[in-house]
């Protein structure tokens, strides 16, 4: 089952994609998922839009972006603006498996959780600068080994980050 609008999945090689101006709308599971050894992913200017996220019967929640390494690299998210609108299981960005991943100008809105980076697998890096707005939990770095910076608008309240993470975090 594999209910995605984008996915960009490789396992050798070396690939480049640019996303320029582009609205997602009603995904149902995620609606860019990532997942092996990519190049550069260069987005700008892009939407990820619901008012009708579903989430398959076989899943626990739905995902804005969805980044699995362990080979991503280079990617980045300019203005990138994720709503979701929904009270559900919505991830914003899920990142894993030593997935390193860039977002600069990114508003988060109405997500269940915003960015969250589960300890399991290797550690991933974010490099993230951008705003949440009525969320449920805005950041929640739950790997031990998390790099990168975070730089955001966001509730202390509503951010959890594992004390031992390497990342800095700018609120």
């Amino acid at each position: 089952n594999d209910d995605t609008l984008l996915k960009v999945r490789t396992t050798t090689g070396e690939s480049f994609i640019r996303l320029h101006s582009i609205t997602f709308k009603d995904f149902l599971d995620r609606a860019i998922y990532l997942d092996g050894a990519i190049a550069n992913l260069n987005a700008f200017n892009c939407e990820l839009q619901s008012s009708n996220i579903r989430i398959s019967a076989d899943s626990t929640s739905a995902y804005g972006i969805y980044a699995r390494g362990p080979f991503i690299v280079d990617t980045i998210f300019q203005s990138l603006h994720i709503d979701s609108a929904l009270p559900s299981n919505i991830v914003g960005v899920y990142l894993t498996d030593t997935a390193k991943v860039t977002l600069s100008d990114i508003v988060i809105e109405e997500n269940l959780t915003g960015v969250y980076i589960p300890p399991i697998g290797g550690a991933p890096t974010l490099n993230f600068k951008g705003m949440f707005i009525d969320g449920t939990t805005d950041i929640n770095i739950g790997h031990p080994g998390t790099k990168g910076s975070i730089s955001a608008t966001a509730a202390r309240s509503k951010t959890i980050v594992d004390p031992s993470a390497p990342i800095s975090v700018n609120l």
